[in-house]
């Protein structure tokens, strides 16, 4: 049984609707899964490198390593990539979940590494609803992932801050990018929109 197989049969029991997602998903042309010098997998969509190209293996250990996190605080990392940055987080037993906006981005990872801890002590979740996400998580992001998806990161950061602040920053931004057609990418607060 291959790395796709052993995550979706696992994923079929935890998360059908993620599974049929993922079973459906087609991947781009300019998705490319490319070997590194270390002979790793490592991922380029378009132009971004999402890993190193010569060891995605360490360089996604020493990311988690230079992360700021409590004993056992839960964390949300945005990007998911190949999920070399995720597997030292799971593997310390704690609490991951990850936000992915690429539903490519996400099958690719499931075809070449077993992610099957993610679904033990967290979650993926593709979708711009973060309501099953824990309130006050650390937010961990994985800079090439932020880079393809700022707004989206943004609107993360946003939610789980908590509080009145996030629910204005998340409408405005959907104001902005459904009424002015995103014509800003900055937060604009819509003032005394939540009184009481």
């Amino acid at each position: 049984m291959n790395y796709w197989e052993k995550n979706l049969a696992f994923l079929r029991q935890t998360d059908p609707e993620l599974a049929d997602t993922l079973s459906h998903t087609q991947i781009p042309a300019d998705y490319q899964v490319i070997a590194s010098k270390s002979g790793a997998p490592s991922l380029k969509v378009g132009r971004q490198r999402l890993h190193s190209s010569y060891d995605p293996v360490g360089e996604g250990v020493e990311w988690a390593r230079a992360q700021e996190r409590g004993d056992g605080e839960p964390v949300v990392i945005f990007g998911l990539g190949l999920g070399y940055h995720v597997l030292p987080l799971l593997e310390e037993g704690r609490e991951v979940w990850v936000v992915e906006p690429s539903a490519a981005v996400a099958r690719l990872a499931l075809e070449h590494q077993d992610l099957t801890l993610l679904w033990t002590k967290g979650g993926l979740l593709l979708s711009r609803d973060f309501r099953d996400l824990p309130q006050g998580a650390r937010l961990l992001a994985h800079s090439p992932s932020r880079r393809l998806h700022p707004g989206l990161y943004r609107r993360l950061a946003a939610y789980l801050t908590g509080g009145r602040k996030a629910v204005e920053a998340i409408f405005a931004f959907w104001w902005w990018d459904h009424c002015m057609g995103g014509r800003t990418p900055l937060p604009v607060p819509v003032p005394g929109l939540f009184k009481a």
